[in-house]
């Protein structure tokens, strides 16, 4: 089911709220783990692989205030039927809200926020004003930074879906933190209906576009770190990319598997060489 979005630089989609469509999800409150139906491209290999590069591949968990949330790929019941589900603990205590760049965006910029970025004419200009809005709605420090970071792993996954609501910060009574890095389930161009297996991946590397701006991955990702300064740090290889794979591509048909492989491995490796290789 296709997304509304919101049209706020003439007619370009530049800054979007929601995501392409909606995979089913529930929370099991004795294990504590939410799950989420596999939604037919590939998602749930795509936040176990996302998740796995960036816990021991990158200095994601490492940097000030952010961690990783953790998810792997496992299989469940759904409607009676068995599916493979992308299985992830739950990082949000009893006492803590998690709160949306968009209801963040509403609170401090009211209803006419729309107009706020439609007068902005560069991606600068709107990187800022979605950096200054959130910092000064919340009072957390280094919210550039942090946002930064956001951008620059949706570029290594080519992750397509960090609208507005995939961006988030916790609260609770102390105040505001960033949110556990989470839903990287439409990276790695797996949506074979969008990106054809038939056309080689590297083709598809620089069309594709990043959330919520609407932008180029790389162009985003410049133009936050010449405001920011450099926050990701990444070192993988494809001996270690296929260690990750071995473990998830069993849940799939063995018919995918090459495909699946031949697609991560291309967006890792050079994305990596484009964006992160001094």
């Amino acid at each position: 089911m296709a997304g509304n979005y919101l049209t706020l630089h003439t007619n370009d989609r530049v800054v979007v709220t929601t995501s392409r469509g909606n995979q089913e999800k529930w929370f099991d409150t004795e294990k504590n783990l939410w799950y989420k139906a596999d939604g037919g491209c590939f998602e749930a290999l795509a936040e176990a692989v996302s998740s796995e590069v960036l816990r021991n591949f990158t200095n994601a968990a490492r940097l000030p205030g952010i961690s990783v949330a953790n998810y792997w790929v496992g299989t469940a019941e759904v409607h009676g039927l068995k599916r493979v589900v992308s299985v992830s603990e739950n990082f949000k205590r009893e006492d803590e809200s998690l709160i949306t760049a968009n209801t963040i965006l509403k609170n401090s910029l009211g209803t006419g926020y729309l107009e706020e970025f439609n007068r902005r004419t560069s991606l600068k200009e709107r990187i800022r004003l979605l950096v200054d809005a959130m910092g000064e709605a919340t009072g957390m420090q280094n919210m550039g930074e942090y946002l930064t970071t956001l951008f620059e792993i949706d570029a290594l996954f080519l992750n397509q879906d960090r609208h507005l609501n995939n961006i988030a910060l916790i609260r609770d009574k102390f105040g505001y933190k960033p949110c556990p890095i989470f839903d990287c389930g439409d990276s790695f161009l797996l949506d074979f209906a969008l990106y054809s297996p038939e056309i080689e991946s590297r083709a598809y590397l620089t069309k594709a576009q990043c959330l919520p701006f609407k932008s180029r991955f790389t162009q985003t990702v410049h133009t936050a770190q010449a405001l920011y300064g450099k926050q990701l740090e990444v070192n993988i290889d494809r001996a270690s990319i296929d260690t990750i794979l071995d473990k998830y591509l069993c849940y799939y048909p063995k018919q995918f598997h090459f495909l699946l492989k031949e697609r991560i491995e291309t967006v890792l490796m050079e994305q990596q060489k484009k964006l992160f290789e001094k």
